[in-house]
């Protein structure tokens, strides 16, 4: 069975605007795995980024990489693609003996940096929106623990876990809630007007459980919401592997 999302226009057009970018060392450790541990100013000739989207770690690939290619099953994804020079939007499948290396990552829950507000945001992410997550959400909350074996070169596999910290506004944070799929989910089956007062009460309730700590009321007109500034932590894991021989 195929699982479609994030396809629609205005689902697509957020992702590229909201969606956070991922940390530097998650770049560096595929380098290093590639360039097997030895110091250098090479960059690898070719990358393939499988279902890239937007191209968040397509761009951050590209810094390293003389080349790369991503692919993904969504056209309008690929329409609002990050666009540069070094970057081609398209298909190819072939990992090479000995040159090629697969890399593989995912994060899980992540965490705010406001106890009352973290509890609200696990409240609304595993509670409310439970029904309407992928049926398959919890392989990634796993870090793919389950698919390990099914993965190929298993002899190769290297894993890192990456800790990463967000630094952004409760304005930019609310807007990437709304990338999720279970929101767009639950909008088309609960509508638009239930949709919105959705996100209404969770942004005011974590609007309020951070201007608790100024010692404001979300009354406080002078309070501009998009420039308190909160953090969000996670954890991404990391599997490389390279094919070895050609069997």
């Amino acid at each position: 069975m195929s699982y479609r999302l994030f396809e629609e226009e205005e689902h697509t057009r957020k992702y590229r605007l909201h969606r956070p970018n991922y940390p530097k060392q998650l770049f560096e450790h595929i380098i290093n795995y590639y360039f097997n541990g030895n110091q250098t100013n090479e960059k690898i000739p070719l990358a393939l980024d499988v279902e890239c989207g937007n191209g968040q770690a397509t761009i951050g690939l590209s810094l390293y990489c003389d080349r790369v290619i991503g692919i993904d099953i969504s056209e309008n994804q690929i329409a609002h693609a990050i666009q540069k020079d070094n970057i081609e939007y398209r298909f190819k499948r072939v990992l090479k003996p000995n040159t090629g290396v697969l890399a593989i990552w995912t994060y899980g829950v992540r965490t705010l940096d406001n106890l009352n507000a973290d509890v609200i945001h696990y409240e609304f992410d595993r509670i409310i929106l439970f029904p309407y997550w992928n049926s398959r959400r919890w392989l990634c909350d796993d870090y793919y623990k389950l698919l390990l074996p099914l993965l190929p070169y298993k002899s190769t596999l290297v894993e890192y876990t990456i800790e990463q910290k967000i630094e952004t506004s409760i304005g930019q944070y609310i807007n990437s809630i709304e990338t999720y799929s279970a929101c767009q989910t639950y909008r088309k089956q609960e509508g638009e007007k239930a949709y919105q007062d959705l996100l209404k009460t969770f942004r005011e309730k974590i609007i309020d459980s951070y201007i608790k700590t100024l010692n404001r009321t979300t009354n406080d007109e002078t309070i501009d919401f998009n420039s308190i500034k909160l953090s969000i932590s996670g954890l991404i894991r990391l599997y490389l592997m390279r094919k070895n021989d050609i069997h």
